[in-house]
């Protein structure tokens, strides 16, 4: 890249109505809704979703698309969102579009012809790598009901990057499908220490789902709990600095 690029390319602002002008109509084409950064298409359960992030050095940008369902909470465990409001950050899944040349990055130019240039190839590059992605969740509750915990256990999925999260989400998808058996197998794993990423916070959503209880946000209460063992556990950490200075 030239070292006097970023001097001279689009800002954020500018490439943005770019995407709206070059970008979002090709988008809707296939049925997704939104402009700018972020767009998003249901069928059925499923919400799939585009995200475009600017890079924080400016000139240039990166893409994502999500895949989540209707019933699942959003990552922080608190709220169901509403499609509309559903993003890459907020979904269960969430995968990098990757360039041909094993780059992410998309230059946004420096004038319009190049930013029309570059979202041409950002297009180009949703439509294959990004919606082959998307295609393998298209008839819910495929595929997640063919996994098993021993996929888990064998990392045989390339796509569940998380172990942590994706069995609980699992978890909830079976016991949304009212399989007991298959809720309690991805629990109990999911429960292990060796694979439990949340500490306590995912504990009390995975012994809910144990019983049966499809509210799959966290409770009042729980977050109660939670903010009382951090306090706790932040007032420890103070008074051991404080001790170590001694």
């Amino acid at each position: 890249m030239d070292p006097f690029y970023l001097d001279f390319c689009n800002k954020t602002s500018e490439f943005k109505k770019y995407l709206t002008k070059y970008f979002s109509p090709e988008i809707r084409k296939v049925s997704f809704k939104g402009s700018g950064l972020n767009y998003y298409k249901q069928s059925g359960h499923y919400i799939y979703s585009i995200q475009i992030f600017p890079n924080k050095f400016g000139g240039q940008c990166w893409m994502e698309v999500g895949i989540h369902l209707d019933f699942i909470p959003d990552s922080s465990h608190m709220n169901i969102l509403e499609p509309t409001k559903v993003k890459t950050i907020d979904s269960m899944i969430r995968k990098t579009i990757v360039k041909h040349n094993r780059q992410k990055l998309y230059l946004y130019g420096r004038n319009e012809e190049e930013a029309k240039s570059s979202i041409q190839e950002m297009l180009a590059d949703i439509k294959t790598t990004g919606f082959s992605y998307l295609n393998k969740f298209n008839d819910f509750p495929g595929p997640f009901s063919d996994l098993t915990a021993d996929d888990l256990k064998n990392d045989t999925q390339s796509w569940l990057e998380d172990i942590s999260v994706n069995c609980l989400n699992l978890a909830r998808i079976h016991c949304y499908l009212n399989d007991k058996e298959r809720t309690d197998e991805f629990c109990n794993y999911g429960l292990q220490p060796t694979t439990e990423k949340g500490g306590k916070m995912l504990r009390f959503l995975y012994i809910r789902l144990l019983k049966g209880d499809k509210n799959f946000c966290f409770t009042e209460n729980e977050l109660n709990k939670i903010r009382k063992d951090h306090e706790n556990t932040s007032s420890r950490s103070v008074k051991l600095r404080k001790k170590k200075r001694k």
